[in-house]
């Protein structure tokens, strides 16, 4: 059986909107390389990805709001446990 986590969202900033869209293409392209997607959609605020890894369903979704840095993506949410950060430069 297929297990579900729940969604990982992914944001990008200090680019404009061609740099985000490029960067988005291409993890999913790299995605479907590797893993069997399930699903891609959009919504007004976000595209998202389902895919299964070793019998566990995940959900991929890039918040398609620009943000300018790291600090404003941190700072917008009204909840402290949101707020943790993985810079993976």
């Amino acid at each position: 059986t297929v297990k579900k986590y729940d969604d990982i969202d992914l944001f990008i900033h200090s680019c404009d909107s061609n740099t985000a869209n490029y960067i988005i293409r291409t993890f999913f392209e790299k995605i479907d390389f590797i893993f069997k997607i399930f699903k891609i959609f959009s919504s007004g605020n976000s595209t998202a990805i389902i895919f299964s890894h070793d019998g566990v369903k995940i959900k991929i979704q890039f918040i398609l709001r620009l943000y300018s840095s790291k600090s404003q993506i941190i700072h917008g949410f009204d909840i402290d446990c949101s707020c943790i950060l993985l810079d993976l430069q």
